[in-house]
């Protein structure tokens, strides 16, 4: 039988980041809120729209800076659009063991299904009909 001991509320660390930022920055501080997940902290994530920028699609580019992440997180909040129109928030957990243990089977399903089509031989043209051409 397996138990699980509840350690309290979690914490929810913040990290609030302006749209025109660097991408060493932003790799930064992508960093920063994987260590806070690994350490099973939620991480709430805002992307502000800078003065002269164009506010649309913050939850779109919120999403990509989420993607770019080199592990797998799980939303508590789907990015969502804030403030009038001025921000995009979305709060991330780690993954529960039962979403890491899904990834790895279908990685699992992934490679094994790519390990059978490279050893089936590649289909060829088997036309038989011959053509004639006139001298």
């Amino acid at each position: 039988m397996v138990s699980t001991v509840s350690t309290g509320p979690v914490q929810v660390k913040e990290l609030s980041i302006s749209a025109g930022i660097a991408s060493h920055d932003l790799s930064t501080k992508l960093k920063q809120a994987e260590i806070w997940l690994d350490k099973k902290h939620h991480v709430r994530l805002t992307l502000r729209a800078g003065q002269a920028q164009q506010a649309s699609n913050l939850d779109t580019a919120l999403e990509k800076m989420v993607e770019q992440m080199n592990m797998m997180v799980a939303f508590v909040s789907k990015p969502k659009v804030i403030r009038e129109g001025q921000a995009a928030m979305c709060i991330l957990r780690p993954p529960s063991a039962k979403e890491l243990s899904q990834k790895a089977k279908n990685k699992a399903e992934e490679s094994q299904s790519a390990a059978t089509q490279s050893k089936t031989p590649p289909v060829s043209n088997t036309d038989t009909t011959e053509e004639f051409v006139q001298q």
